[in-house]
Formats: C-alpha cells, sequence, structure tokens
C-alpha cells in the first residue's frame, strides 16, 4: 500500500469517528422545546416538551419547600429560566445548566408536598414529554372533605346529586373547531351554566369534576363522582370528525357487549385516549378501567342510563338538529360507575364551521344547558 493510500485511509476513518461523536452529542443533546403548566385546586402540572428522552433523578432536598430535579442530556447553553407559578402549590420554577449537557430545575413550593416525575413518548400532536406533577396532601384532603357536604344534602334534605364532568381539559384541549375553539374551553362554561341552573332550581345540586382549565386522568374523574355520591353523572363534550360537515348532538352510554356500530366504537376509542393526549404515567396505573368487575348492578345502571340518555335528546331536539335520535353505546371508560347512572353528551360538532359559531353563542349555550336540566330533573 502507498503512502498516499495509507493517508487517504487515515483521514477517512478520523472523519467516521468524528462523524460518530458529533452525531452522538447530537443525539445525546435534547432540547427543551416548550415549556407549559396548570394549576389545580390540589395541585400543579408542569409539562416539558422536548425533542427526545432524557435521564432524570431526584436530587437529596437540602430544603423542604425546594424540589430539586437533576436531568441529563439537555442543552440549555448558558441561559437560566424562571417561570413564575404563584398558585396555592408553587411559587416559579428555575431552570439553570448543570455541566456541559445537563440542567438543574428547582420547584419553589408554597408549602410541603410530595411529587410524581414521569416521560412520555410523542402521542398524536404532542412531542416527547417530562411530566412533573406537585401535589398538596393537606388540600387534597380538603377536596375530599368539601365533597362529603353532600351526605347532608342526600340524607337530610333528600336532594339529588348532579355530577356534570367537563371533558378534557390542561394539556387535552380535546377536538379544536376551524376557527381555533377548544372543546375544553366550551365544555367547561357549558358546565358551569348548566350547575348554576341546577342548583338555581332548588330541586337538585350540581357539582363539577374539574373547575378550571386542569387535565384529570378518566379514572380520576369517576372517583370524584363516587365521593360526591352521585346519583347522576354527566360528560360534557363537543363532537370532532375529520368530515367537517358532519354536525349534530349525539348521547351515548356504556355498553359491556362492544359497541352500537363503528360510529360510536371510534368515538369511545378517540374520548378514552384522554388519558395519553393529557398525559399519565403509565407505571402507576397498574389496573386499567376496563379491568372493574361490572355485574347485575351495572346492567341496571346501564338500563337507566339509555332512559335518561332519551330524556336528554327528547329536549335537545329543539336546541340542534340531532345526529342520531336514540342514545348509542360504546365501551366509554368515563361512564364506568357501577352504580351510578351516566351519560355522555356530544353537544354538537365543533368541526362543523356553524356549530362551532353555535357553541360560542351565550344563547347557545343557555339553551343547553336549559334542556339538560329539565332531562335530569326528570
Amino acid at each position: 500500500m502507498n503512502r498516499i493510500a495509507q493517508i487517504k485511509i487515515l483521514l477517512l476513518s478520523f472523519l467516521l469517528l468524528t462523524a460518530g461523536f458529533i452525531s452522538e452529542r447530537t443525539e445525546a443533546a435534547f432540547k427543551i422545546l416548550d415549556i407549559r403548566h396548570w394549576s389545580a385546586p390540589d395541585h400543579t402540572r408542569l409539562v416539558f416538551d422536548l425533542n427526545g428522552l432524557p435521564k432524570f433523578e431526584a436530587l437529596p432536598e437540602s430544603d423542604p419547600l425546594v424540589l430539586k430535579l437533576k436531568v441529563e442530556g439537555i442543552d440549555l447553553g448558558r441561559q437560566v429560566r424562571e417561570i413564575f407559578i404563584k398558585d396555592n402549590i408553587m411559587q416559579k420554577v428555575r431552570i439553570c445548566p448543570w455541566g456541559k449537557e445537563g440542567a438543574e430545575i428547582s420547584f419553589y413550593l408554597v408549602k410541603q408536598a410530595r411529587w410524581k416525575v414521569f416521560t412520555l413518548r410523542p402521542y398524536q400532536d404532542k412531542p416527547f414529554r417530562l411530566v412533573v406533577d406537585i401535589s398538596r396532601p393537606d388540600l387534597e384532603n380538603k377536596e375530599k372533605e368539601e365533597r362529603r357536604v353532600t351526605l347532608e344534602l342526600k340524607t337530610e334534605k333528600k336532594k339529588r346529586i348532579v355530577v356534570i364532568d367537563p371533558g378534557h381539559g390542561g394539556e387535552d384541549p380535546g377536538a379544536i373547531g376551524p376557527k381555533g375553539t377548544r372543546e375544553k374551553d366550551i365544555v367547561l362554561k357549558l358546565a358551569q351554566k348548566t350547575q348554576n341552573i341546577i342548583d338555581g332550581s332548588g330541586e337538585l345540586k350540581a357539582f363539577l369534576t374539574r373547575r378550571g382549565d386542569y387535565f384529570l386522568p378518566l379514572k380520576e374523574r369517576i372517583k370524584i363522582a363516587q365521593e360526591y355520591g352521585a346519583d347522576l353523572f354527566l360528560s360534557l363534550h363537543t363532537n370532532g370528525n375529520p368530515k367537517r360537515f358532519t354536525r349534530g348532538t349525539s348521547v351515548y352510554c356504556l355498553s359491556l357487549k362492544g359497541a352500537s356500530d363503528t360510529a360510536a366504537q371510534l368515538l369511545a376509542q378517540k374520548e378514552n385516549a384522554s388519558d395519553m393526549v393529557g398525559g399519565i404515567s403509565l407505571v402507576a396505573e397498574q389496573k386499567d378501567l376496563n379491568s372493574i368487575l361490572l355485574d347485575l348492578e351495572q346492567t341496571h345502571t346501564i338500563n337507566e342510563s339509555l332512559l335518561l340518555g332519551g330524556l336528554m335528546l327528547s329536549e335537545l331536539k329543539s336546541v340542534n338538529q340531532l345526529q342520531f335520535t336514540k342514545p348509542l353505546q360504546a365501551g366509554f371508560a368515563v361512564l364506568k360507575a357501577p352504580s351510578t347512572p351516566s351519560v355522555l353528551l356530544e353537544t354538537a360538532h365543533i368541526t362543523h364551521p356553524i356549530e362551532e359559531k353555535l357553541l360560542q353563542k351565550e344563547e347557545f349555550q343557555d339553551a343547553l344547558a336549559k334542556a339538560i336540566f329539565t332531562a335530569v330533573k326528570n
């Protein structure tokens, strides 16, 4: 082999090694694409969007009011970021560089709290995510105590309890209309209007599963309804369809034997995917909602749900055109409370240009709320 050939081989080897090193550094040094946070009454969630999954570990506590997380393989440069939260859980978050490719994330608390950190792989339009949930046990207990007020309402005042569940929330916007209207915002406003009408009647008492823009897992929504001692459970949604001219109102109930039709099955799959969009720790969720034991009591509950769904459609047909004239059934996870009649209401198609405009109007929301009240009081 002559000298020129040797030099060429050495040069090629050097270039390959250098390329491999650069590639390895590029893959290791992930970037933070976005940071979002949501405040609930008893917890705060922070979501870090990333272009890969870094390693992380909790650092030892030197101050009980400061939680620290070390994240490896993050390229911050020399940038120090502070995000002010200022809610009942947290004051602020501080992100500082740690070595060449790392970050120290500090969470400054209002009071001592517990936390859970987990990562999520890309799902639909969501990239890799690092999720930090921080909760205050004292506020969690306060929430549970406040739900027990229904015991007196039911036993002494003989009032029926209606729990209204505004679908989606926080990280999960739900369906989005052509003009950017978000399902989670519309259904929260509608839930509040419906609650006011129900409470104003003096006949029933209504409570909401979520009272602001934050995410709740489907299983937690059922748990909250049970803690309130719900006599009826109503999950509010706006439908979405790739075919933008599909429109109409529809009502759904649980099925133990499969879906009424393909459309109902696809809708159930979409609504059940809320946990994946909103983000839950799969490690923590060892027991799937589908594993809940369903017995004869559940069958009786489904029959009552179908009756309620039929009453609801009878009232709603004067507010908006119906997509289906009877309640359809499928395996909706949020409707699996064994002893509580439960229905899922798709108020209208937010992806339909006309119905998106309707959903934004106060008059339409008021009419929906009144129709819902008339159905549930019967």
